[in-house]
Formats: structure tokens, C-alpha cells, sequence
């Protein structure tokens, strides 16, 4: 299980951290050691609380394993959509701008998707889970 826990916490520092490391480089840090420190720093952390999550997502997979497999899909379809928007609209998802998401009208809202969508969803989304999936 702490294995299944690993190998999924470190596909998603893999899959999602670029867009925190970028913004954590662009921080208006001066020193390029520092900005190393920062972004390593940040990624540990993240690693760290990724791999306490999917542990205790691993342990509910024996109990609950077809509904632990419907909500990793979402999860991990909902990932593909949100790394969609932080790298082509440089945005940091935040509760504010999740608010303003679903306040969004469609007709605003289809103007913002393209078929590099579809890519990141396949990319980020279904390919992850298809991995994750089939690990035993």
C-alpha cells in the first residue's frame, strides 16, 4: 500500500507541480539558489501531503474498490481541467476563482475551450488514471 501511495505521489509531483514550480520561480526571488531552495521546498511539501492523501485514498480503495476508482476518475479528469487553465491562462486556482467558475455563464465559459482541452484531459486526465489503474 505505502508503495501504491509513492508511485501515485510522485505521478502527480510529476504531472502538476510545473505550474507552482513556475510561479514559485517567478516570485520576484533574486537569488538563483534561493529560487532552487524554494521550488525543491515547495515540491517536498507538496510530495509529502500528496502521499499522506493517496495513503489514505489506498487504505479506502480495500474497503470501497469500485467507488474508490469513480472518484479517483474524477479526480484525476477534474486535475486535467484545472492544469488546462493554470498553463494557458497562467491562472493560480484559488476559492475566489473557483467561485468565479461557476458563477461563469456558458456563453463566456465556451469561448475559453479549444481542443487543447481534449489534450489535457486525455494528458493529465484519463492517461494518469488508466496507469493508476491498472497497477495491481
Amino acid at each position: 500500500m505505502l508503495f501504491r501511495s509513492s508511485l501515485l505521489a510522485a505521478i502527480h509531483l510529476v504531472f502538476y507541480t510545473y505550474p507552482i514550480a513556475l510561479f514559485i520561480w517567478g516570485a520576484g526571488v533574486d537569488s538563483f539558489a534561493s529560487k532552487v531552495f524554494l521550488v525543491f521546498l515547495t515540491c517536498g511539501a507538496y510530495f509529502a501531503c500528496i502521499f499522506a492523501f493517496f495513503t489514505i485514498l489506498s487504505s479506502l480503495f480495500f474497503k470501497f474498490g469500485k467507488t474508490f476508482k469513480v472518484i479517483l476518475f474524477v479526480l484525476f479528469v477534474a486535475n486535467g481541467f484545472a492544469e488546462y487553465f493554470v498553463l494557458n491562462f497562467n491562472t493560480i486556482l484559488t476559492r475566489d476563482m473557483m467561485g468565479n467558475v461557476l458563477n461563469t455563464k456558458y456563453h463566456e465559459a465556451s469561448s475559453l475551450v479549444d481542443y487543447k482541452l481534449v489534450f489535457y484531459i486525455l494528458l493529465f486526465g484519463i492517461l494518469p488514471f488508466i496507469f493508476v489503474k491498472n497497477i495491481n
